[in-house]
This record gives structure tokens, C-alpha cells and sequence, in this order.
């Protein structure tokens, strides 16, 4: 599909545009979505779950369950350890990213680049492996999201390009906060020259409106994802199926990588054990 068709990106607001259609779908099946709600821990009693325990110390009952938190995040919640074969899965992502965008405003306009994504690789042999390095600039992937060919009416992005690179999650995690900052700032501009480097643009954090940087730290911050993990862990839990009887994993830890993976994990995990 990439080959024949190329990549995707949903107009107007892009992922935003999907995470509506989620909320909508949601409210007309009843539910109540709660954001900013910490779950503390996962009840269980005789090989079932019985509810979760937020982080405001709230009890909530349920017949199942369904985590996208990961699986070793997910079994980290739970008041039970599992057991062989389960047991042998358990093994942390490593692959973590950091990635830098730049608002570049018109100064795009005179460079005539159509591309939507780029991949660069100048070492002898690429590697896709958790780097030694706080980022290796070594390898990546620069997208411009305002590229795209969007249908009639639907708004275009702002032009942009984005510079993705993989990252060690230690090196970020492990400096004080004033450190972080500094190495944030540096690592932001080294990605930024070298998209410019690789596509042939000078000066792109230079010339830019606003920059912007995303680090393992933030992945784990805002997810809570293990190493600031983006692909989750190395073993798939393809069946979905916990130690507790009814504790299911959708997700990138069931198998399918990516926004369509994650969807489809849902979905599939969703409608073999809870809507039957």
C-alpha cells in the first residue's frame, strides 16, 4: 500500500480528525470517557478482575476489562503475577524516538520540495536498534505534513517539516531537569540541521516560526510506556488473553504497530471477547 499509494495523513486536523470520530462513537454507545484519570491498580479476585482503582483512590466495578496501556504496564497494575508462558513474554520495549517540527511559515516556498516523506540512512550499515547515543542522526525520517493531497475543502496544515531520529531512553531520563533542557535545546537543533543537510535546506530552525521537540521522556510521561517505547514490547501478546480470565490487551503489545495497527487491535481484541 506505502509502495502503490503512498503514506496517509486525514485532513484538516489530522489525528485529531480520528480521535473525534472515536469520542462520537463512544457517546453513542453509552460510554462515559474519562480523561486525566490515573488507574492505580487492577483488582482481581479467583482469576477474574473486579474492578480498578484510580488514582484518586476511586473503586470502579466491571465484568472486563481492556487495556491499551501495554503489557507489561498493564500486568504491573495487576494484584496477581502471571504465570508461565506469560511469565516468558515479559520483556520492555526498546525503541524510542525523538522527534523535532518546525513551522517554516513560506520559507519552504523556494526550495520546491513535494515529498511527503523522507528516509535518510548515511551510515555503512543501517541499524534499527535502541542507539548508544541520547539520538542517532545517523538514520531518520523527515515528513512534511502540508504535502499531502488533500480533498476540496479540507484544511491544509501549515507547512512544516518534521525530523524523527531514534533515541536512547536512558540518556534522557537520567539528568536533572536544567540538564534535560539543555540537552532538548541541542538535540533540537542537530535534527533540524540535519533535515536541512539531507533535503537540502539551509537554516531551517533559523528561518522558522516555532520549533518544537519531542523526546522518550515525554512518550513516558504522557503514556507511560516503558523506555518511552513507541513500538511496545518485542513479544506480542497475539491472542490478547492475560492471566486473568477477563483482562484482554489491545494495542501495539498484541501485535499491529502504528495509529491503523492500534485501531485494528482494538477492534479485532474488542469484538472476539466482549461482544460476544
Amino acid at each position: 500500500s506505502i509502495l502503490r499509494e503512498g503514506f496517509c495523513r486525514p485532513g484538516g486536523k489530522g489525528i485529531r480528525v480520528i480521535l473525534d470520530i472515536l469520542r462520537q462513537r463512544l457517546e453513542e454507545g453509552g460510554t462515559e470517557l474519562r480523561l486525566n484519570c490515573k488507574i492505580g491498580a487492577i483488582n482481581s479476585e479467583n482469576g477474574q478482575v473486579s474492578g480498578v482503582v484510580t488514582g484518586s483512590g476511586e473503586l470502579i466495578e466491571c465484568s472486563s476489562l481492556l487495556s491499551s496501556a501495554g503489557l507489561l504496564e498493564t500486568l504491573s497494575l495487576c494484584s496477581t503475577a502471571p504465570a508461565p508462558p506469560l511469565a516468558e513474554k515479559l520483556q520492555p520495549g526498546e525503541l524510542a524516538f525523538v522527534e523535532s517540527i518546525a513551522l517554516t511559515g513560506n520559507y519552504l516556498n523556494d526550495f520546491n520540495h513535494n515529498e511527503t516523506i523522507v528516509f535518510w540512512n548515511d551510515a555503512e550499515k543501517f541499524r534499527f536498534a535502541r542507539p548508544a547515543d541520547a539520538a542517532d542522526l545517523h538514520s531518520g525520517v523527515i515528513c512534511f505534513p502540508a504535502n499531502f493531497q488533500f480533498t476540496e475543502g479540507e484544511e491544509r496544515p501549515p507547512q512544516a517539516v518534521r525530523a524523527t531520529a531514534l533515541a536512547d531512553y536512558a540518556k534522557w531520563e537520567a539528568i536533572p531537569s536544567e540538564e534535560y533542557r539543555s540537552l532538548k535545546e541541542n538535540t533540537e537543533k542537530a535534527m533540524l540541521k540535519k533535515a536541512g543537510e539531507v533535503l537540502g535546506i539551509p537554516a531551517i530552525a533559523e528561518n522558522a516560526i516555532l520549533t518544537d521537540t519531542m523526546t522518550p521522556h515525554s512518550i513516558h510521561r504522557y503514556t507511560g510506556h516503558i523506555n518511552g517505547a513507541i513500538y511496545g514490547a518485542p513479544n506480542k501478546l497475539k491472542d490478547g488473553r492475560t492471566h486473568l480470565e477477563n483482562l484482554f490487551l489491545c494495542g501495539t503489545d498484541q501485535g499491529f504497530l502504528g495509529i491503523t495497527g492500534a485501531m485494528l487491535s482494538g477492534v479485532t481484541i474488542a469484538n472476539q471477547y466482549l461482544l460476544r
